[in-house]
């Protein structure tokens, strides 16, 4: 929905020269009583869907409320199609903004029908009806128009949520966890759904998850967040492939991180030797996901731990030297715990982090 403010906005006179993002932010600060975000700066471009992803209270969620208008940086600025929205000393109302929203809960206005829920954010009302009709039936619950909140699933009333964010014809859509609240049997349906119908209508996006098979499979470009700073920011693949620290590597799925020697593109560990994708020299941890190793019949790793998860297998194993490492099959449990097996790389080449 379109947030409104009572102040007056100041006319918008400074632009950012050389910028084609549609939305950039440049050194954002913001503080309360203590510090929650640092020297933010990234950028968006126009029909980009960027994930934002990071633990409870890393100042993901401050991040789309500066970005909305509902909070003022202490520092910096934020630029929209190139012109100062947003500054220290500037700043544009947050009904001037053309920037929609969609909340965890959906906060539909119990005692109006659907359509009436769509049409609230509405300005030109002579049009409303027709829009409305629009709208709707893009989340593909036009019939539902006439009625109420109380009689909606969780996923159909955040489908609503979505209709009168959209409403108004929003530049930019920001989606604060849109899923947290909904069954998880439902969210991954829902996610598709609505990504769909934002690829459709090549809508501006920033989507807030603390999620990160959520991040991953919702975002063009993913924004890694903690303690306030932006740690790393790149294509999800990337990301994945290549993250820049251990706790990326960790926080972004499963990660074995062994330790090893590199020389060159070549690190040697106790499972063997592991191409690098970059050089690398003496004292490392080498970064191995689980579903890049495969088991042997024979060989010195004995099994810890198994978990099936139906559709593939987790294994913890541990060698002589007491060193776990996780391994990950597209199979059926072939072992049991106690067994005792070899463990071999399959995966491209991987990062190594140099240890302190």
């Amino acid at each position: 929905m379109i947030f409104k403010n009572k102040k007056k906005s100041k006319s918008v006179k400074s632009k950012l020269r050389g910028d084609n993002s549609h939305l950039r932010l440049k050194n954002i600060s913001f503080s309360y009583d203590k510090a929650i975000l640092e020297k933010i700066s990234l950028s968006v471009n126009k029909g980009e869907i960027l994930s934002i992803v990071g633990p409870s209270g890393s100042g993901k969620t401050t991040l789309l409320k500066l970005i909305a208008g509902l909070e003022r940086p202490k520092q910096g600025n934020i630029y929209m199609n190139s012109e100062l929205i947003s500054s220290k000393n500037m700043f544009v109302n947050v009904e001037n903004r053309k920037i929609g929203m969609v909340f965890q809960q959906a906060m539909l206005f119990p005692h109006l029908t659907i359509a009436d829920n769509v049409k609230f954010g509405i300005k030109k009302r002579k049009f409303s009806d027709e829009r409305v009709a629009e709208v709707l039936n893009l989340v593909e619950l036009g019939h539902m128009k006439n009625r109420h909140p109380h009689t909606l699933s969780g996923g159909e009333a955040q489908r609503i949520a979505l209709a009168r964010a959209l409403a108004p014809k929003p530049e930019i859509l920001l989606l604060d966890e849109p899923f947290a609240n909904i069954d998880a049997s439902l969210r991954t349906a829902l996610r598709a759904d609505l990504r769909k119908i934002l690829a459709k209508i090549s809508l501006t996006t920033i989507f807030v998850t603390h999620d990160q098979e959520e991040a991953f499979v919702f975002g063009d470009k993913i924004c890694i967040m903690n303690h306030g700073k932006i740690l790393q920011f790149d294509t999800p693949k990337n990301i994945y492939v290549n993250p820049n620290s251990t706790w990326i590597a960790e926080f972004l799925g499963q990660a074995n991180l062994i330790t090893g020697q590199a020389k060159n593109k070549i690190a040697s560990t106790a499972i063997g030797e592991i191409p690098l994708s970059k050089q690398g020299s003496g004292n490392v941890k080498v970064m191995i996901r689980p579903e890049n190793l495969d088991l042997l019949a024979y060989g010195s790793w004995q099994i810890q731990h198994i978990e099936y998860y139906g559709h593939d297998t987790m294994y913890t194993l541990e060698n002589e030297l007491k060193q776990s490492i996780r391994v990950r099959v597209l199979q059926e449990p072939a072992y049991k715990i106690g067994s005792k097996v070899g463990i071999v790389y399959t995966g491209p080449p991987t990062v190594v982090f140099q240890n302190k």
